[in-house]
């Protein structure tokens, strides 16, 4: 008999459609998958009524629950559905052809990341395909192959996405998913291909960090993202589609290597608000770039630890402008399309 291998293991995801929460699609978008920690777990009731004995006689399923964490390493493309699905919208009708094949998508956060319909200030125009009366869809199918059985986590919905890099290292993703069950399936997996024949890597080494327009040297950062979604319980065993239960909340923090200069710090001290970008760019012309327009301070960290080089360490607080979200993700890919039509 075969014993299961990490190192066979292989996972894909594909947003969902229209239909029902609790439905799951056919799954075609290989994933850069590095471990998971995706579970399922029941709740049970024990009979409680007196019959002339000490033991437990019944016990039924209550409810049931399917969650866990998902270990990604960044590439260019391949994970434009699942910043969609962490962030919520994308500008309707905001593809730019740059030219030579290639086209910016910009994501930005919605105030809903349930299942809605497209409202009408959003512009849309039933001459463009995308009508008022379709939906959004912020979930999405993923199927995990653990050889014995590939493991299918049904309408899954991120509650949380951090991304992270270091000096020396790719670029890092994880995910908190909620989701609304897992079945154990048979699926054949050879079907699988990742849409360019290729992981094209993210790497720390692709960024320029800005702070207010000026680049700045930095050995580390972290952004996080946390939609602050629930799920209730109706009469079904499984969970309600989540929805969130109170306000989005997004962090940031960066650390640089050398303390040189005291003009950061001083940002901090004078309570400023500053602007941050990050972008990293593949030397194919792939480009991912995440935009924070406003941000204050939130910690600054200038301590000695030793006889090593002082670093500086710094929090940030992204907020929304009138005009601007307090994150957008731009993704330069060859994708000639709204997203949503993937």
């Amino acid at each position: 008999m075969a014993t299961a291998k990490g190192f066979l293991a292989k996972s894909a995801y594909k947003r969902e459609d229209g239909t029902n929460w609790g439905t799951p699609v056919s799954v075609s978008t290989l994933l850069p998958f590095t471990g998971e920690g995706l579970g399922k777990n029941k709740e049970f009731v024990k009979d409680n009524y007196l019959h002339g004995f000490a033991s437990y006689e019944v016990m039924d399923v209550t409810k049931i629950t399917a969650s866990g964490s998902l270990s990604l390493e960044a590439v260019y493309t391949g994970l434009e559905e699942i910043f969609l699905c962490a962030l919520g919208h994308e500008q309707w009708n905001s593809v730019v052809d740059l030219g030579n094949g290639f086209y910016v998508h910009t994501i930005e956060p919605d105030d809903d990341l349930e299942t809605r319909p497209w409202r009408t200030n959003e512009g849309i125009k039933t001459s463009t395909g995308i009508k008022t009366s379709d939906k959004k869809v912020r979930r999405f199918t993923l199927v995990i192959d653990k050889q014995v059985s590939q493991h299918e986590f049904i309408s899954c919905f991120i509650n949380q996405m951090t991304i992270q890099g270091s000096t020396g290292d790719v670029v890092k993703i994880d995910l908190d998913l909620l989701s609304y069950d897992r079945k154990l399936k048979s699926i054949d997996s050879s079907t699988w291909t990742y849409r360019d024949g290729e992981f094209k890597r993210v790497l720390f080494s692709d960024v320029d960090f800005k702070l207010n327009g000026i680049s700045v040297n930095i050995s580390e950062f972290s952004l996080s993202v946390n939609n602050n979604l629930t799920q209730t319980q109706s009469n079904d065993l499984h969970l309600d589609e989540p929805a969130r239960n109170g306000k989005r909340e997004v962090g940031f923090s960066f650390k640089i290597p050398r303390y040189y200069a005291d003009d950061i710090i001083s940002m901090y001290e004078n309570d400023s608000e500053v602007s941050a970008n990050l972008k990293f760019t593949h030397t194919e012309g792939y480009e991912i770039e995440i935009i924070l327009p406003k941000c204050k301070f939130n910690k600054s960290g200038d301590n000695v630890s030793g006889t090593d080089l002082i670093s500086l360490d710094f929090e940030l607080i992204p907020l929304a402008t009138n005009t601007q979200k307090e994150i957008q993700i731009k993704l330069t890919n060859k994708i000639n399309t709204e997203l949503w039509r993937i």
